[in-house]
């Protein structure tokens, strides 16, 4: 897919998901296209920040691929793929001493030898298992979590923060 990285005119985009205003403010639940809902998040990933040097350096797999020619583009790798699954496209702002008050289990680990560091622990996989790096991560996800909660379709359990490795 192109990457899109702007919407369309608002009336435009509920058009083409068969939504009006008045039932996007009332409504529970709607069948949104995938493509739309695709170009939709494709769009909003595109304005994340991406950097190329940590994402080759974080991720063995995609080093691999983008130099053996099977990725071509990393950010739209991480716009397409790599951001749905889960991978970071910066240096994220971590604060060991939150992380290892917040997830215990990783602290445990780091003191029997298990883990060598915290910052490894979630890039590796802390993200994947949606735990948060800092305070201000864990706030900004917090409306996110009450959307999902009152999503009768939805699990908010699969988006709140883990404390299990």
């Amino acid at each position: 897919m192109k990457e899109l990285v702007t919407l369309p005119n608002g009336r435009v985009l509920l058009a083409g998901m068969m939504l009006t205003r008045e039932r996007l403010r009332t409504g529970i639940k709607a069948a949104v296209s995938v493509p739309i809902l695709r170009a939709i998040l494709s769009a909003a990933i595109a304005q994340m920040p991406f950097d190329e040097d940590f994402y080759l350096a974080t991720y063995p797999d995609i080093k691999d691929a983008y130099y053996a020619g099977r990725i071509t583009d990393l950010h739209e790798h991480f716009v397409e793929d790599g951001y749905l699954e889960g991978r970071l496209g910066t240096m994220p702002e971590f604060d060991a001493e939150f992380y290892t008050t917040m997830y215990p289990d990783v602290a445990e680990a780091l003191a029997t030898g298990e883990l060598t560091s915290a910052f490894e622990h979630y890039v590796r996989a802390g993200c994947f298992e949606g735990r948060c790096a800092n305070q201000a991560e864990m706030e900004a996800i917090k409306p996110w979590l009450n959307l999902a909660e009152a999503s009768p379709t939805s699990s908010a359990r699969t988006l709140t923060p883990s404390p299990a490795l």
